[in-house]
């Protein structure tokens, strides 16, 4: 029932996608074209570009073209993938109409980019081979979506004018980080920042200038080459400082440019993973003082670069960012070197794609999880010395230093987005484990050997059992199924529900400071005086869903969580299949 009702839940992020992150096939005919162009009669595809096709009437005179983003713009996606849009255009390449084939992104968002019809209409008028650099607006409450549709438009459009050898674009105003720069942000590098302005070409390039207009250092933005990397939720933007050139400036070839310091910019990822990335000195500390060419060869693993502990997705996903960036740029600037191999070059070639990342902390992660199998057999987990040992093991490495705590909030993420397995193996590994054990060794394993905050609440255990309010009980279960519930609207509405906040295990993170999540780790804890494990045995909403799975000799008895459970799923799937 469990599965059944997260395979529900994904089935309503995702769209109903058969295929995860893939546009559906859909392929361009004549009956699809005919319903915006009355009096086509004949389909001919372009001469230099077979995914472009002519709109011919009975006549043989053209009407106008059409093409498909697909596969061309498959690079940029939205919240669960690329889209795919129909684009109808004049004779002479000016745009007529945009229409979505597919998305994979949530109905939800779908509706309110459908509806804006201002949001469509913006695109008229586009001139194919003239979109380097347009603006558009996004849709409130869809932002990634519609601006993820809007970009995948305008790469499509973004080479040369129909009929011309279709050649890479140039870097283009990234439509999701689209805002002007603010001089004040960058006063904490420039103390005499003036003013900025964007290269005329390149937007990529911002000049920062002083009070008399003179330029000062030079400042790139990753929004315009690299910003479909996803994090836990959505893309970041890096701002890169880059060292001034000596007068033989010409000479440097562009790889050699060096990085004096890196800030990160605005972030569609969620709070406080992205103030943990802005915090942590070490991390922005591995890329400073390298040069481009470095950066755009960046090997995470051989690095080791790690991420930031508690927001491990993010943290990789800006570096995969820096490194993607420099790698565009780079690819850019030997397209332009080289402008006669430009046309052999796929316009949606891009950086390299995620790789899987073995760090340190996921290898860590991966061990103690699989060892905590081992562990649960052993039968001197019931020795004193012995299961101290592993505790202290599990609580620092676990908590403290990797960061890799099981939440709501992940599986939430999770099942709305994606499993992240290249970035963060080792934690799918430990959710596995979590889910797998119960129902086949009929021991929870995480609960009882993995959690750091189970394993504070044992050391913290009162030696005598005080008996606590007959409703205190009842109210804090209540308040788990509560989160569950919550955790399962923001997944079907897309509302941006802080599922964090109503769980204390954001709090082992160091950086974490006061927050909602620290009260909820300390009201545990104190409860955890009065009644031992107290936190763990009612109010935890992920130890409910890890011991739903829990094979044990009651199972065949019907309980309250077992009709929550099932109403949930077949409302679910009422919806999935009628919506």
């Amino acid at each position: 029932m469990l599965a059944m009702l997260l395979i529900g839940l994904h089935r309503i992020a995702s769209r109903n996608d058969d295929r995860p992150g893939r546009p559906a096939t859909v392929s361009i005919d004549l009956t699809m074209v005919a319903a915006y162009v009355a009096e086509a009669t004949t389909l001919e595809p372009a001469d230099d570009d077979a995914s472009i096709h002519r709109i011919l009437d009975a006549a043989g005179d053209t009407l106008g073209w059409v093409a498909k983003t697909s596969p061309v713009s498959d690079r940029i996606v939205g919240y669960a993938g690329p889209t795919d849009s129909l684009i109808l255009t004049d004779e002479s390449g000016q745009v007529t109409s945009v229409e979505l084939l597919h998305s994979p992104d949530t109905t939800e968002h779908l509706r309110k980019v459908l509806s804006d019809r201002r949001f469509w209409q913006q695109f008229v008028g586009w001139r194919w081979g003239e979109t380097a650099n347009v603006r558009v607006d996004g849709v409130s409450g869809a932002t990634l979506t519609s601006l993820a549709i809007a970009e995948a438009v305008a790469w499509r459009l973004s080479g040369d004018a129909i009929g011309e050898s279709v050649a890479g674009p140039p870097p283009r105003r990234s439509l999701r980080f689209s805002d002007d720069p603010d001089p004040d942000r960058l006063r904490r590098w420039f103390a005499d920042a003036d003013r900025l302005r964007p290269h005329e070409d390149e937007s990529f390039r911002v000049a920062v200038k002083d009070s008399a207009g003179d330029v000062i250092a030079e400042v790139i933005r990753t929004g315009p080459l690299a910003d479909s990397v996803i994090g836990y939720q959505g893309p970041s933007e890096v701002w890169l400082r880059l060292k001034p050139l000596a007068d033989d400036a010409a000479a440097v070839p562009l790889e050699s440019r060096e990085v004096a310091d890196l800030m990160l910019g605005n972030s569609f990822d969620n709070q406080p993973y992205v103030d943990y990335v802005k915090q942590e000195y070490s991390f922005w500390l591995r890329f400073r003082d390298r040069t481009l060419g470095s950066l755009a060869e960046l090997d995470l693993d051989a690095e080791e670069i790690d991420g930031v502990s508690g927001a491990t997705m993010t943290s990789l996903a800006v570096a995969e960012t820096i490194r993607a960036a420099s790698a565009s740029w780079l690819e850019y600037d030997r397209q332009r070197q080289q402008a006669a191999l430009a046309a052999e070059r796929s316009i949606g070639s891009g950086p390299r794609s995620l790789r899987i990342h073995a760090s340190a902390t996921e290898w860590i992660t991966a061990i103690l999880a699989v060892g905590a199998i081992i562990w649960s057999r052993n039968h001197r987990r019931g020795h004193r010395w012995p299961r101290l040992l592993w505790q202290l093991t599990v609580f620092l490495l676990i908590g403290l230093v990797c960061g890799n705590l099981l939440s709501v909030a992940l599986f939430a993420g999770w099942t709305g987005g994606g499993v992240p397995w290249r970035l963060a193996p080792g934690l799918l590994t430990l959710v596995i484990v979590s889910l797998l054990t119960p129902a086949i060794t009929k021991r929870n394993v995480y609960c009882d050997h993995l959690c750091p905050h189970g394993i504070a609440q044992q050391w913290l255990r009162p030696r005598r059992r005080r008996r606590l309010w007959r409703w205190l009980p009842t109210l804090l279960r209540i308040s788990g199924c509560g989160i569950l519930a919550l955790a399962a609207v923001s997944l079907i509405t897309k509302t941006p529900v802080p599922l964090a906040w109503f769980e204390p295990f954001d709090s082992y993170v160091l950086r974490v400071g006061w927050g909602a999540s620290l009260i909820v780790w300390t009201l545990s804890l104190i409860l955890g005086r009065f009644d031992p494990m107290a936190y763990c045995r009612y109010a935890c909403p992920t130890g409910m869903t890890l011991a739903y799975v829990r094979h044990d000799a009651s199972r065949h008895a019907l309980k309250a969580i077992d009709v929550c459970f099932g109403i949930a799923t077949i409302a679910i799937w009422l919806f999935v299949l009628t919506a």
